[in-house]
C-alpha cells in the first residue's frame, strides 16, 4: 500500500511510446511484444511484461494498483501502437499457494 497515496504518474502511454519513472520513454520501435501476468496469492497482482527487440530484454511493470484496469491499459497500448508491428499475447494466470 506504499503507493496508495502517491499521485505521480506510474505509466504514460501515447503515440511516442510508453513512459515510466524507472525506464523513461520506451519507444514503440523497440517493443517486440506485450503480455499480462496475473499472480494469484493472498493478493492478486497484475504485471505488464514488455519484451524489447534488442538485447533480449524484458521489462516488468506492476499495474496492480493503478487507477486504470488492465483492459483499459491494454486497449491504450493497442490504440497507440497500431502503426508498429507489435504482438499482444493472452494473459497468463499463475496461482501461488
Amino acid at each position: 500500500y506504499k503507493n496508495f497515496f502517491d499521485t505521480k504518474a506510474k505509466i504514460i502511454i501515447n503515440s511516442d511510446g510508453i513512459w515510466t519513472p524507472n525506464h523513461e520513454l520506451i519507444k514503440w520501435e523497440s517493443v517486440w511484444y506485450f503480455y499480462l501476468k496475473e499472480i494469484r496469492g493472498r493478493v492478486i497482482e497484475r504485471k505488464l511484461f514488455i519484451k524489447l527487440t534488442q538485447d533480449n530484454k524484458e521489462i516488468r511493470l506492476d499495474i496492480t494498483y493503478l487507477d486504470k484496469t488492465e483492459e483499459e491499459i491494454f486497449e491504450a497500448l493497442k490504440n497507440h501502437s497500431k502503426k508498429h508491428n507489435i504482438h499482444f499475447f493472452d494473459k497468463e494466470v499463475q496461482k501461488v499457494h
